[in-house]
């Protein structure tokens, strides 16, 4: 009945206030699919804080399923519904997929643990209902899940022997699949992954801890783009302040990576080509021959200006800067710029997507929609239309000139003129 009065508050009619204060399904716009969250975390750099991404998420999720109103979008319901929430309970049937397997776990449960936090000020106790095993099922806490789950696969040796006798698909699953979503976990649930497990994959993947031959393996032919994911992974990880490690492991792992790049050009994803943030950062860690290098690939595959700023010539150390030319308007809405050496960073600021939810849970929500297109496309300098900016590719901008006609060419073009005209009224005299 509170819930229906506090409708009927906001203007709605009697069926729909009831219709609303029932309603406890919530999911993506009709005919669509995920919460968007997963997307966002690989796009690091477009977004300030996580209050963003839980008020993205409470967007992209505020749609009703109800018998009367399928896929309505109201976010202010789902807000509603999660307000005073304490207790946050998912649960899973199989033992095929981890929550570390596959990015819809840290996308829908992570992102509803950030969403319900931002609500009511503090993240819910998230309790997962095992029963892969119909005779046994428990409950226990997500982050016993994880702890357990990346114990007894990833940091497995023989777990991991069996990726290896995949190939391919094997190193793509530690790239992408494992790493990946152990950060995914780390942005939406900090608390479910411990500094411990950044530890403990850096040893065993990039230091080779139980002698498998792995680091080899993964830094070998077409798996190289898998070491260079993985290793931009763990990058991203300390960049961004979820992996706590010291100078000497991130010196290590950064000339890794960048010497992996140079071997073999950049691998299709953000830590490559899109984080330029990271990238930036990550350069106190290179060598400076390498260095030189890696930026050439860098530049190769971004065409961004920025990495040819600390390429000079040699032979013309009085050269200017090729990206001195480069106009870039969002260096005066920047509020994220980093100078690394020569060189500085100009990335879009995002807008401020957090809101202010009182205890009524009754707030204004913006609808926002994230964009997905790569980092690499080039960009319009327009606004997205949710709490998500891509960061915007410098291009040089093209200078054009007015050539004015020589005087010869005009003494010419007058002649021919007079000529035409003398023939012209010559013929008209001799017809009269």
């Amino acid at each position: 009945m509170t819930d229906f009065i506090y409708y009927k508050e906001l203007g709605y009619s009697d069926e729909y206030a009831a219709e609303c204060a029932i309603t406890r399904i919530f999911a993506p716009p009709n005919g669509d699919f995920g919460a968007g969250i997963a997307k966002s975390v690989s796009l690091s750099w477009t977004w300030n804080n996580t209050d963003e991404l839980a008020n993205f998420y409470l967007n992209r999720m505020g749609n009703m399923y109800s018998k009367n109103y399928w896929g309505q979008t109201n976010p202010i319901v789902f807000i509603r519904a999660l307000n005073n929430t304490g207790d946050f309970i998912v649960s899973r049937n199989t033992n095929v997929y981890g929550v570390a397997d596959n990015d819809d776990f840290f996308d829908y449960w992570g992102g509803a643990s950030l969403a319900i936090g931002l609500i009511n000020g503090k993240a819910p106790n998230m309790n997962v209902l095992m029963y892969g095993d119909k005779n046994t099922p428990y409950v226990s806490t997500i982050e016993a899940v994880l702890a357990k789950e990346t114990i007894s696969r990833y940091f497995n040796p023989e777990w991991i022997k069996g990726m290896m006798d995949e190939g391919y698909s094997g190193a793509r699953y530690i790239s992408n699949k494992f790493l990946n979503n152990l950060l995914g976990w780390s942005v939406t649930r900090p608390s479910a992954v411990g500094n411990w497990m950044w530890d403990e994959a850096y040893d065993i993947y990039f230091k080779d801890k139980y002698g498998l031959g792995v680091t080899d393996w993964l830094n070998t032919g077409n798996n190289n783009y898998a070491f260079i994911s993985s290793a931009g992974t763990m990058l991203t990880a300390a960049y961004e302040g979820y992996w706590n490690s010291n100078d000497q492991t991130l010196s290590s792992l950064a000339n890794s990576w960048a010497n992996a790049v140079v071997q073999s050009g950049v691998a299709c994803c953000d830590c490559s080509c899109g984080n330029i943030a990271m990238m930036q950062w990550a350069v106190q860690y290179i060598n400076a021959d390498l260095l030189s290098q890696l930026n050439k690939q860098l530049y190769e595959a971004t065409q961004n200006p920025i990495f040819l700023q600390k390429i000079p010539d040699s032979n013309n150390p009085n050269q200017q800067n090729p990206s001195d030319d480069v106009s870039n308007s969002d260096e005066q809405n920047s509020e994220n710029t980093n100078a690394i050496g020569n060189s500085t960073l100009f990335s879009n600021s995002a807008t401020n997507g957090a809101s202010s939810y009182g205890e009524s849970g009754n707030i204004g929500v913006e609808a926002s929609e994230i964009s997905a297109a790569s980092s690499n496309s080039p960009s319009d300098g327009s606004e997205n239309s949710g709490n998500a900016h891509e960061i915007h590719k410098s291009s040089s901008t093209q200078k054009t000139s007015k050539t004015a006609m020589s005087i010869p060419a005009l003494i010419a073009v007058v002649l021919l003129v007079v000529i035409f005209a003398a023939g012209y009224f010559k013929k008209k005299k001799e017809n009269e």
